[in-house]
């Protein structure tokens, strides 16, 4: 296992009371000059979440997240010849004509890339991509169960047979959805805040960086700990890079996948 004694020192703290004292870019400029190859290959992973969630932007004619692995030109270039993302992607994206019926069913997408990673890693990741894909699926729970919409229908390219799917569609025909207790706070602040989408999105954004940093108890030189170095900074330079109105619209993308 690879311990990275002299990257760490130069990596300034993280608070979300303050801004950043290096861009994301020169992040990952000072990562890959020290991560050995195939550490590099799970901050790629880390970040493999955004870029789909770009490819959703580029449909739609939005401007994408800075935060994934990719650029604007470069993404339409990976779509285009069909590389460099991972097959289940294009696989996916495939099965649809068009961009309004890729948009439609594009949380299936998720679906998938949360299914195929999450069983390939282990450590940190694994742990930080099933609680990004649990705490989705609780956002949309709650959400479908506030404005009455069928979540058989909701969640309709997960799994039925899973487990923590299960546990949500038990309570279909209850008048409101409870969470598991790990994300009982998750739903007090999807409650707390309804009325108020930046709120909202600054109590969701403090609540993901603590969990983060208590997915990961290994040594603060270990990969582990520079990936949950990583998911906290992009936390930290997307609050800040946000007004409120951009507030509102990743908040709706972080709630619907």
């Amino acid at each position: 296992m690879s311990r990275y004694v002299f990257l760490v020192p130069f990596l300034p703290p993280l608070s979300l009371d303050k801004p950043l004292e290096l861009s994301f870019e020169e992040l990952i400029r000072l990562l890959q000059v020290s991560l050995n190859r195939k550490d590099l290959e799970k901050i790629k992973v880390l970040c493999l979440a955004i870029d789909l969630s770009n490819i959703r932007n580029l449909f739609l004619g939005k401007p994408i997240d800075p935060h994934g692995n990719f650029s604007e030109k470069e993404l339409d270039e990976a779509l285009l010849l069909k590389s460099d993302l991972p097959q289940y992607v294009f696989d996916f994206l495939d099965q649809f004509e068009d961009n309004a019926t890729k948009l439609k069913n594009f949380w299936g997408l998720f679906t998938q890339f949360f299914a195929e990673e999450i069983s390939k890693q282990k450590g940190f990741l694994k742990s930080y991509l099933t609680f990004e894909r649990e705490s989705r699926l609780v956002l949309l729970s709650l959400r479908a169960s506030q404005a009455k919409k069928d979540l058989l229908q909701e969640l309709q390219f997960e799994d039925p047979l899973d487990p923590f799917v299960t546990s949500i569609l038990l309570q279909k025909d209850l008048e409101r959805y409870t969470p598991p207790f790990q994300y009982t706070r998750l739903k007090e602040i999807f409650f707390t805040y309804y009325k108020d989408p930046w709120e909202q999105y600054r109590a969701f954004t403090e609540y993901q960086f603590t969990t983060v940093a208590d997915l990961t108890n290994k040594s603060l030189f270990s990969i582990d700990h520079i990936l949950c170095y990583v998911a906290q900074f992009i936390l930290v330079e997307s609050l800040y890079n946000l007004d409120k109105r951009e507030g509102q619209r990743i908040l709706e993308t972080f709630q619907t996948g």
